[in-house]
């Protein structure tokens, strides 16, 4: 279901939006994600609705004017389908109309705007949609309130994409890229995400086959190779780990845990081969696993880039972002050393748990207040001592490891 505001505008596919510099064919920049979701509306994969002015197109939803009888506390909606004209209704009008009054006041909107976005959500229950799709940005803020689970399955364009994109590459459907229809290969395609995740890393593997042309050693363009495939690795696991959970059924959970498993194995080795890849330009010479990120505290490897590349030293350095992602992440791949990665069941979701050690560590870690760095915003919820750790698979969507899961 499309709110009305994005069912027109700019679509990808157009004008300078004609494709992009990997598949060779134009654009040099991306147009905003409603242009994008456009496209990806016509895609015979989706069934689509939106809300109309009127009943002219199939999918178009319309609401009437509402009953003006005393005792009237239903807004009537029409919907079109390929059957033809259907009809339902949504209850406790007047409560929407109150809640709108109130959103006015909270957000500073204009009426008509709190009325159609309250309206909106509230035809997730009588529609049955799997997403919502809005720019409302008041709208997307009311689902951080205590009730905003009762605002049915509401995302933002950026949002309706990832989930749109996930779903056609988990049922190996065409994707849109230019506002056209293509059949890509799973393996390319995670190739050109890794590329576009790392807008630095041509100009470093250029760079790294200069090298290898000057000196006749291969060994710099092999571990660029290396990070890359890696890194598109990674986006496989991810895509895993998200469609398994979106069902979780019979052997999946497991499944699930097999693919986290394997995401977090190949970023913390992406992540410690970019360390053999800095040692190697700057001929510090280190022997062995000398030369890898988590050795900042035993060794000095780290601390020499202090005076060899001052700048990527403060990029890497104790306290850092770059540190701390990898921080979580080395701790959650650890599991190799310890009680393994596990799962329990919560209700109706799965959480996925960690040994006392870890959970401690965890604990401490996210409580220091670094901005960026809590519980919340990575997804993980701590449990009292003696308790699990756990990331927690939220209904279909698993969005348990946060900004870390899109390094």
């Amino acid at each position: 279901m499309v709110d009305q505001p994005l069912t027109s505008g700019p679509v990808d596919g157009e004008g300078e939006f004609h494709g992009y510099p990997f598949l060779g064919s134009g654009s040099t920049g991306y147009p905003d994600a409603a242009a994008v979701l456009r496209s990806y509306l016509a895609h015979p994969a989706f069934e689509v609705q939106f809300v109309a002015d009127d009943l002219d197109e199939e999918g178009a939803v319309v609401f009437e004017e509402p009953d003006s009888s005393p005792d009237a506390d239903v807004l009537s909606v029409q919907y079109k389908t390929a059957a033809g004209v259907g009809w339902t209704g949504i209850d406790y009008y007047k409560q929407a109309v109150e809640e709108a009054s109130r959103m006015v006041a909270k957000h500073q909107l204009d009426e008509s705007d709190a009325r159609a976005g309250v309206l909106f959500y509230r035809l997730g229950s009588e529609l049955e949609a799997d997403l919502f799709i809005t720019a409302r940005r008041w709208l997307l803020a009311e689902r951080g309130r205590p009730h905003g689970k009762h605002l049915a399955n509401i995302v933002s364009p950026e949002e309706a994409l990832a989930l749109m994109g996930l779903y056609l590459r988990w049922h190996y459907q065409p994707v849109i890229i230019g506002g056209k229809s293509v059949r890509w290969h799973p393996t390319s395609m995670r190739h050109c995400a890794a590329f576009i995740a790392m807008p630095a890393f041509e100009r470093w593997n250029q760079a790294g086959r200069a090298w290898c042309d000057t000196n006749s050693d291969l060994t710099l363009e092999s571990l660029n190779k290396t990070f890359l495939t890696r890194v598109s690795r990674a986006f496989k696991f991810r895509d895993n780990i998200f469609g398994l959970s979106a069902t979780m059924i019979e052997h999946e959970p497991e499944e699930m845990l097999c693919e986290l498993d394997s995401l977090l194995f190949t970023l913390v080795s992406a992540f410690d081969i970019t360390a053999r890849i800095v040692d190697h330009i700057l001929m510090l010479n280190t022997s062995g696993i000398g030369a890898a990120w988590q050795r900042v505290k035993r060794g000095k490897w780290q601390s020499n880039l202090q005076t060899h590349a001052p700048t990527l030293y403060d990029y890497t350095k104790v306290g850092s972002e770059m540190q701390r992602t990898f921080q979580v992440l080395r701790w959650l791949r650890n599991s190799v050393h310890n009680e393994a990665l596990d799962l329990m069941r919560d209700g109706g979701t799965y959480m996925v748990t960690v040994s006392s050690e870890t959970q401690s560590r965890l604990r401490s870690f996210l409580r220091e207040g670094h901005p960026g760095w809590t519980a919340d915003t990575l997804g993980i919820q701590v449990q009292p001592p003696g308790g699990a750790t756990a990331a927690k698979p939220e209904s279909t969507d698993w969005f348990c490891c946060g900004s870390w899961m899109a390094c």
